[in-house]
């Protein structure tokens, strides 16, 4: 029973990996965004976009996982926003 557990254990270990390296990635590209935003005035806040983030991602999922999903992409949406916003923060 344990080498099975340690063995999906492992495997979460990998999948976390990649989602930390992806996570990095993205926070990254919010980087740019938000100097774009800057640039042209533009709101940090853009709840339709998020809405429509959402929507895509959802969509074809049962409701426990658009459920989690979407809990999981509104933190990460609460964090993006916090970045760009300190960015701005930062240039004043």
């Amino acid at each position: 029973m344990h080498e099975k557990l340690d063995a999906l254990r492992t495997q979460i270990d990998g999948i976390d990996d990649q989602l930390a390296e992806l996570f990095l990635q993205r926070m990254q590209v919010v980087e740019k965004v938000a100097q774009l935003k800057r640039e042209e005035s533009i709101s940090v806040l853009h709840s339709e976009r998020e809405d429509q983030i959402l929507q895509r991602l959802t969509e074809g999922l049962n409701s426990r996982q658009a459920r989690s999903l979407e809990a999981l992409y509104r933190k990460m949406f609460e964090i993006s926003r916090e970045a760009q916003s300190c960015n701005e923060k930062e240039e004043e």
